[in-house]
């Protein structure tokens, strides 16, 4: 499967409309981890309100981790992150900032979703390389770290370094 369609297919997962996530949570920038021996998305569930002013949407800090195989969108884990002790002191109810943030302000709705596109492309790659199916060379490594360190919120950075802190390393600048 495609990140596309895993992301899409959590959207219907039965495991996840019986969960306890409140409406408005929508999948952030999926995280490429290998759990066992698969290869799975890892992916911070966050929520947005919008305020009706341009490029000042609010954005709240990831609540939801959920982690689906990227061959068949299975869910493998479910973490609240409110019962966590690392996030004992956020309030998951109060905004971290805002949607669009400075490095793609410039960019139109089209070319944001053909760079989120194409992120997603070099996910695809980068599963595939943790299943042995291809090479992943320094090029898309760069690739990679450009493209997510550009679209991941700077407010969310923090999360998704405790989330994974050694793919913030390796990935995220």
């Amino acid at each position: 499967m495609t990140t596309q369609e895993i992301l899409n297919s959590l959207k219907t997962s039965d495991f996840l409309q019986h969960s306890n996530i409140p409406l408005g949570y929508t999948p952030g920038l999926p995280i490429p981890a290998m759990r066992g021996k698969s290869s799975c998305l890892v992916v911070p569930m966050l929520k947005y309100k919008i305020t009706g002013e341009v490029d000042h949407t609010m954005v709240f800090p990831p609540r939801f981790v959920v982690t689906a195989t990227a061959d068949k969108a299975a869910v493998v884990a479910f973490e609240d992150l409110k019962y966590d002790n690392r996030f004992k002191l956020i309030d998951f109810d109060s905004p971290v900032g805002v949607f669009r943030h400075a490095e793609i302000r410039h960019l139109t709705k089209q070319e944001y979703e053909e760079a989120r596109a194409e992120l997603y492309g070099v996910i695809d790659m980068k599963l595939k390389a943790l299943d042995g199916g291809c090479d992943f060379d320094e090029m898309d490594t760069m690739k990679f770290s450009r493209l997510y360190s550009m679209l991941l919120e700077p407010a969310v950075k923090p999360f998704y370094k405790a989330i994974d802190k050694d793919f913030v390393a390796a990935y995220v600048q």
